[in-house]
C-alpha cells in the first residue's frame, strides 16, 4: 500500500473538480477525466479529476489521490486499483473542449480500467464545473 503523506480529515478539504486548466475554454482540447467516489464515514463525495491526455488515467487517481493524503495500492500494471478503502473509481474517459460551439462533451473509457464515462456522476458534479456563460456539457455513452 502507498501511504499519502497526509491523511484528509473531512470532505470539506476534498476538491470536487480538480486539474482542470484555466484557459481550457479558450482552445480546443482533449483532457483525460477520472470519476472518483471518496467515502468518509457514512458519505462519498464525487470528484472528478481531469489531465492531460497524453497521461495514464492511473497516472491522474494518483495523483489526487497522493494530493489529498488518501492511501491506495497499485496492482500488477503499477496503476493504482479501481477501489480502496477510502475511495472508489467509477467512471473514466475523456473531455473534449470546443470553444466553437462551446460545447464540453464527456465519452469514451478507459482501457486500463475498463470503465466508461459515468453519467449519473457528471450529472452530479456538472454544476461545479465553472463553463463559460453560454457553454453546454453533453454526455456522449
Amino acid at each position: 500500500m502507498i501511504e499519502a503523506p497526509t491523511p484528509h480529515k473531512t470532505l470539506d478539504t476534498l476538491v470536487t473538480i480538480e486539474g482542470l486548466p484555466e484557459d481550457i475554454f479558450a482552445a480546443e482540447h482533449l483532457l483525460k477525466v477520472v470519476q472518483l467516489m471518496i467515502r468518509h464515514e457514512k458519505d462519498e463525495l464525487p470528484v472528478l479529476v481531469f489531465g492531460p491526455a497524453a497521461n495514464q488515467h492511473g497516472n491522474h487517481t494518483a495523483r489526487y489521490l497522493l494530493r489529498h493524503g488518501i492511501p491506495f495500492e497499485i496492482d500488477k500494471s503499477n496503476t493504482p486499483r479501481r477501489e480502496g478503502e477510502q475511495y472508489r473509481m467509477i467512471g473514466a474517459g475523456y473531455a473534449s473542449v470546443d470553444p466553437r460551439v462551446q460545447i464540453c462533451t464527456f465519452h469514451g473509457g478507459s482501457l486500463v480500467y475498463h470503465l466508461e464515462i459515468n453519467k449519473e456522476h457528471i450529472e452530479r458534479v456538472a454544476s461545479k464545473i465553472p463553463l463559460p456563460k453560454g457553454w453546454q456539457i453533453m454526455i456522449d455513452q
